[in-house]
Order: structure tokens, then sequence, then C-alpha cells
């Protein structure tokens, strides 16, 4: 087989692959449930821990504890965000 041919015969068995899953997923509700979401939980993801500062080459010891600290803390008040967006999703 010539390169042009081995090219068409794969286009020819990937293509119809690629149309399988249309009409699989449905469109997305628009049924005033993001209205309904608490104000809190619509920036609850937003808030994100700053990296540090990439000019640094070393960090102390209070910077790092520090950074751990924002870090834990943002990662609990994520996973208490999530687990309320949970339970809303339920009662909806």
């Amino acid at each position: 087989m010539r390169w042009n041919t081995k090219v068409r015969f794969a286009l020819a068995l990937v293509t119809p692959m690629l149309f399988v899953g249309c009409g699989m997923f449905q469109p997305l509700r628009n049924d005033g449930v993001y209205d309904r979401l608490p104000a809190d939980l619509k920036v609850c993801f937003d808030q994100l821990v700053p990296a540090p500062e990439a000019s640094k080459s070393q960090m102390t010891s209070f910077e790092m504890f520090t950074l751990v600290a924002a870090l834990k803390r943002s990662e609990m008040e994520k996973a208490s965000c999530g687990k309320r967006l949970l339970e809303f999703i339920k009662t909806t």
C-alpha cells in the first residue's frame, strides 16, 4: 500500500467513529437552577491560592509554612463548597 492509500484507509475508518457519539449528550438545562444557586457557591471555586514567586530560588521555612497553611485552608474551603453544591443539586 502506498502512503496516500494508507491515509485514505485510516480516514475511512476513523471518520465514522467521530460521529458515533452525536446525539448521546443532552443539551444543558436552562431551567433557572443557576439562578437559585446560593451566592456563596457561585463564587466559592473562583478564589485561588497565589503561586509563590518564581524569581525566588528558595523559600524560607516561614514562607513554606504560610503557603502550606493557605493551601490546606483553601482545600478545606473547596471541599466544603463541593459538599454544599452536591447537597444543593440533590435537593433541586
